[in-house]
């Protein structure tokens, strides 16, 4: 009988520990709850919302709640990046550092304080990438290759972010330009932005280029990167606006930046907004001169609408384009049915590959 209510007793105390733990933990839960939601409150992005498990993630990593509103519309991406690369401790703390301290400047006042140029005034080959509108077809002959990946509006996809390992580069002349880039095309125009190599400078650069006859930005600061660099891409569309944010790889940095006004497609909640992500070999006069873009890597490439972060796969593109060819997949290449001979390229699934472009 003892051994029997000993044996009573000890379940008893068991059962009020458990009990005394759960509430505690379900009263931090709620705390928690109430923390996060109090952050997501003040914060300016669209889609807020939907993002309490990323803010929930940053607190967890350390991250103040003032930080996380400083972050802002980078708060998905940050937390991506987290997870998605299994990153250490000292390596968040590198991450915070260069997304909070290094913020990317108001789209509205950028584009405001911008005069563009003619591709003329900057001896620019056309990318003919800002004519591939929504509904005419085009022809790219005599304009350079390009190898390319078109969204499917239907996603609702307003930004894209990536890795790109710049490779080597080589240009005969300023005739050829080679370009690293992500693209968006809407009803209401249609851009090119990322990095153009210049000869000149023997050296990468940030541009957003829309077509119109002043229509060529350079980066705000003009900052030279060099061949080889590792460099993380980031094309966000939101308020009318467009805007290219290229960090240092390592840092995070931001390297350079610009932001063009494009008119109402070009929102977080986009009702038919082709995304692009290209290599192009992009020249004035058309020739085989011996110029090359070689093993240009890009990487951990993702897609953002307001309702999912995700890696870019082959569901997301479209398996046809005006004016292009297929090369292997969805993946597309334009100038002429016979311009694949100047590409090569492996690893092709969707969310990075390794290709070269050579004349």
């Amino acid at each position: 009988m003892i051994k029997n209510n000993a044996v009573i007793s000890l379940a008893l105390c068991v059962a009020l520990v458990f009990c005394f733990t759960t509430s505690v933990y379900a009263a931090g839960d709620n705390s928690d709850d109430i923390r996060v939601k109090a952050i997501i409150s003040g914060l300016k992005v669209e889609g807020k919302e939907l993002l309490e498990p990323e803010v929930s993630l940053l607190l967890e990593k350390g991250f103040t709640e003032e930080e996380i509103k400083i972050l802002d519309f980078d708060i998905r991406k940050v937390a991506n990046l987290i997870v998605t690369r299994n990153m250490s401790t000292d390596e968040i703390e590198i991450l915070k550092n260069g997304f909070v301290n290094d913020r990317p400047k108001d789209p509205e006042i950028t584009s405001r304080n911008q005069v563009g140029k003619s591709l003329e005034e900057v001896n620019m080959p056309d990318t003919l990438s800002y004519k591939y509108d929504l509904s005419n077809s085009i022809n790219a002959t005599d304009t350079g290759v390009h190898l390319a990946l078109f969204t499917q509006p239907s996603y609702k996809f307003y930004e894209y972010t990536g890795f790109a390992n710049l490779g080597s580069v080589y240009a005969y002349t300023s005739n050829t330009r080679p370009y690293v880039m992500f693209g968006a095309h809407g009803t209401t125009g249609s851009i090119d932005a990322g990095v153009v190599y210049y000869k000149e400078h023997n050296a990468w650069r940030v541009f957003m280029s829309n077509g119109q006859p002043n229509g060529w930005y350079d980066g705000i600061y003009e900052a030279n990167i060099s061949k080889g660099s590792n460099i993380y891409l980031n094309l966000r569309c939101a308020g009318n606006y467009v805007q290219i944010i290229v960090r240092d790889a390592s840092t995070w940095s931001i390297i350079d930046e610009q932001s063009v006004y494009m008119g109402s497609s070009f929102t977080t909640n986009p009702t038919n907004l082709e995304l692009v992500r290209e290599n192009t070999l992009a020249q004035t006069n058309r020739v085989d001169d011996g110029s090359y873009l070689r093993n240009v890597r890009w990487s951990d490439v993702y897609l953002y609408s307001l309702t999912q972060t995700t890696p870019a796969a082959m569901s997301h593109m479209k398996s046809s384009r005006s004016g292009f060819y297929v090369y292997s997949g969805r993946y597309m290449y334009g100038e002429t049915p016979s311009a694949n001979q100047y590409i090569s390229a492996s690893g092709l699934n969707y969310n990075g590959e390794t290709s070269s472009l050579e004349y």
